[in-house]
């Protein structure tokens, strides 16, 4: 991370342009994500070299490796183009949805749609407090 935050400043990939507002006070690199997402992939591969896993053995890790690439290419996406943020919010319900479809939810309530609902509730604000760092 240290290492790409250097690279990112000395490429200047920091400033997301005058005329676009943003919460924080100071300039950041806009594509950290790279760096997260590296990580993640390789962090991943050590899991499924250590344990001898094949992708299809376990059906909520690849879900989850689904989502997080999905949500890194949103991220980029944003960063590069600046993108609007009802697409930005259908790509996050999509991630929510892609985690339900691979049986990765929140199991609090003896309704289904409920748990549903606040996975898809939960995924999306995660999304955006990770997008606000």
């Amino acid at each position: 991370m240290i290492l790409y935050k250097k690279y990112a400043r000395k490429i200047e990939v920091e400033s997301p342009g005058e005329n676009v507002v943003r919460w924080a006070s100071t300039t950041k690199p806009t594509v950290g994500g790279i760096s997260f997402f590296v990580a993640f992939i390789l962090a991943a591969l050590a899991f499924f070299i250590t344990y001898g896993l094949s992708p299809n053995s376990d059906g909520g890790f690849l879900g989850l490796v689904v989502v997080v690439t999905l949500g890194f290419f949103i991220g980029l996406q944003d960063d590069a183009y600046n993108t609007r943020p009802l697409l930005k919010f259908l790509g996050q319900v999509t991630c929510a949805v892609i985690m339900i479809i691979y049986d990765v939810h929140i199991n609090l309530f003896d309704i289904a749609l409920l748990d549903y609902f606040l996975t898809i509730f939960w995924v999306v604000g995660i999304m955006n407090s990770i997008n606000l760092l």
